[in-house]
């Protein structure tokens, strides 16, 4: 059994009664597992906030649906009341991150595509499935179960910060808060 952490903000004290609890969890207990487990025991919480306005991070970071818990993590969980615009700056330096991210992938597991063609394929999509088999095919290369899930991620969040000519050279990011 592992111990897990789990901190509330204080709109969702609201439901919970508590800022934080230690919650007992099987091995090999999953980001999901976990968020199933809290919609049991608080149905509220799914009942008065609306998909996409509840925020999570484990130990810090963004989880994976499938990332394995383990003893002493922590998890934050926060209702997201407004998303900002990002400026051009901040929209570059995520950029920038994604860029770091994907390229340690293609050097650790030598795979066979450019940086370069990626942001190719995200700008010249002509709908989501093309992406979807490069992200397959990138994935499948990785053969260390997490560090794909983890490319997953980074390779969604680049479909969302690079432009789309689709999208009039806009990232969607971007297209989201066009005026």
């Amino acid at each position: 059994m592992n111990r897990i952490i789990i901190f509330y903000d204080e709109n969702l004290q609201k439901f919970t009664g508590i800022p934080f609890e230690e919650v007992k969890i099987p091995n090999n207990f999953t980001f999901l597992d976990f968020l199933h487990s809290l919609f049991s025991s608080y149905p509220e919480i799914p009942k008065n906030i609306p998909p996409g306005k509840l925020g999570f991070l484990l130990n810090g970071k963004t989880p994976e649906s499938f990332d394995i818990l383990r003893d002493q993590d922590q998890i934050e969980l926060i209702v997201i009341n407004e998303i900002r615009k990002l400026s051009q700056e901040e929209i570059k330096d995520i950029q920038k991150e994604i860029e770091f991210e994907i390229s340690y992938f293609i050097n650790r597991y030598k795979i066979d595509i450019l940086f370069e063609k990626i942001k190719e394929v995200i700008f010249n999509e002509e709908g989501f499935q093309d992406f979807c088999f490069m992200i397959d095919d990138f994935c499948r290369r990785i053969d260390v179960p997490e560090e794909s899930m983890r490319a997953k991620h980074i390779l969604m969040k680049a479909w969302l910060y690079f432009p789309h000519r689709s999208l009039g050279g806009l990232s969607p990011i971007e297209k989201r808060f066009e005026s």
